[in-house]
């Protein structure tokens, strides 16, 4: 126990950092997000190492708060030797947050290619931010207002100022911008517009400490269906081969008509369902322009499937039951329907099982999962049973049926009905049954942390 308890001590000693780090002066963002931030060790302790570890941190700390709109922020840093060890420093961070920005202008316009090419080159002369992402592309302007040029709304759905994260007098997030170009990407998307493309130009304008925001929108042509094809295979390494579901069910999931305009919530609807299945590694749908003059689209599904059944086997003891073996088989996509089919058995001393099942991800092509199963069980761990006979002894026999709703990616619901009939063995001559339907609802709730708003968990 000793010697287990040094093991402990001295793998957890290893892993721990020995730079005992300090920030000061901070209080628009947590301490927890800029230790976050800051790597827990050099990958050297030389002086080299320790300076390179230095700058990095103060590099992150600045683009922390550069995203949260502290544009004037500083930070100095200093080293002291805190022990013989090499390891052994104090790190001491001193920040000067500054004004915080707030946002002034924001605006939804419609993007020329000048506008588009200067907003990329922009993003291209920034350097990287934390965890090699870029940091905010931003051009500093002396107050003065944006070109009228810009100022045309795109061609499409109309955009409400208040449906945007971002909004004048707010402090300035980088995250609400994120948020608003997927919002914009939605919008158009859902409105027929699924080839939008969206940018952003920021200027930053420290006579004011304000930040002027355009969305810079271009639409594309609205993508009109013709036709789907469909191009479904095999994991690796059987890729070269087609995948078994049936091409006319994967159609009909495509509900669309010739004619009509196509919707990223259509399509973001189909991919779900397909993936609910649970039968598919991935699910890709892309358009093309028909080479005829008709101006429609022909829409292509990629899909790969997984292996669809497994078997199992094992080996068990339980002290009720005594030792035993079982088997189960399952497969998901039977005949290529998408639906499952499971059975299996386990054979211990005092217990013998039975049971089969059926699922069916997509009832009627709704998102909603059936189930039904059926199991059967004898026992015979009663001191009674000794004199009967295997596979004699009490018995229980129950059927499931269960329907599951994910009605959010937050929220599932689940209805079940359980039919059960027992038959208990009381003396060598008398039986006692039993006759109960049980029904059950249950909610399942899901906490997710965003990876856009990672504050609002």
């Amino acid at each position: 126990m000793k010697r287990l308890l040094l093991i402990l001590a001295l793998l957890f000693s290893s892993a721990r950092s020995d730079i005992n780090i300090v920030v000061q002066g901070y209080s628009g963002l947590s301490k927890r997000k800029l230790l976050e931030v800051i790597s827990p060790e050099p990958e050297e302790y030389d002086q080299d190492g320790l300076r390179s570890w230095r700058e990095d941190a103060e590099f992150y700390l600045a683009d922390s708060y550069r995203a949260s709109g502290y544009f004037e922020v500083q930070i100095k840093s200093e080293l002291k030797k805190r022990g013989a060890d090499p390891k052994d420093w104090d790190a001491t961070f001193t920040i000067n947050e500054g004004p915080r920005y707030i946002f002034d202008s924001v605006r939804v316009v419609g993007a020329d290619l000048n506008q588009r090419e200067s907003a990329a080159a922009d993003s291209g002369k920034q350097t990287k931010g934390a965890a090699g992402a870029p940091t905010l592309p931003v051009t500093v302007d002396s107050g003065a207002a944006l070109p009228d040029t810009s100022a045309r709304p795109p061609p499409g759905p109309a955009v409400d100022p208040g449906d945007l994260a971002a909004r004048p007098g707010k402090p300035f997030r980088d995250d609400a911008m994120l948020v608003d170009r997927r919002f914009l990407l939605r919008r158009f998307g859902n409105a027929g517009f699924v080839r939008v493309e969206v940018d952003d130009k920021v200027d930053v304008r420290p006579n004011t400490k304000t930040v002027a925001v355009d969305y810079l929108v271009d639409p594309g042509r609205p993508v009109i269906f013709d036709t789907v094809l469909i191009r479904n295979t095999r994991a690796p390494p059987m890729d070269t081969m087609a995948g078994i579901t049936k091409e006319g069910m994967l159609a009909s999931l495509v509900r669309y008509d010739r004619g009509d305009t196509v919707r990223a919530s259509s399509n973001d609807k189909l991919v779900e369902k397909l993936q609910y299945t649970g039968a598919f590694n991935y699910v890709r749908i892309k358009d093309s322009l028909m080479a005829d003059s008709s101006g429609r689209s022909a829409l292509f599904l990629y899909t790969e499937e997984h292996v669809p059944g497994n078997l199992r086997g094992s080996i068990f003891y339980e002290t009720q039951y005594g030792p035993g073996v079982s088997v189960d088989a399952r497969h998901s996509n039977v005949a290529g329907s998408l639906n499952e089919l499971r059975t299996g058995f386990s054979i211990a001393k005092d217990r013998q099982t039975l049971y089969g099942g059926y699922g069916s991800p997509l009832t009627l092509g709704y998102l909603i999962r059936f189930d039904d199963d059926i199991t059967f069980d004898w026992f015979q761990d009663k001191p009674i049973h000794d004199s009967l006979g295997f596979f004699r002894g009490d018995f229980r026999w129950a059927n499931s049926s269960r329907l599951t709703w994910p009605w959010s990616y937050w929220l599932r619901l689940v209805g079940d009905a359980e039919l059960e009939a027992t038959s208990r063995i009381i003396t060598l001559d008398s039986l006692e049954r039993d006759l109960s339907l049980n029904f059950i609802q249950t909610a399942f709730l899901t906490f997710v942390n965003q990876p856009i708003l990672r504050h609002r968990g």
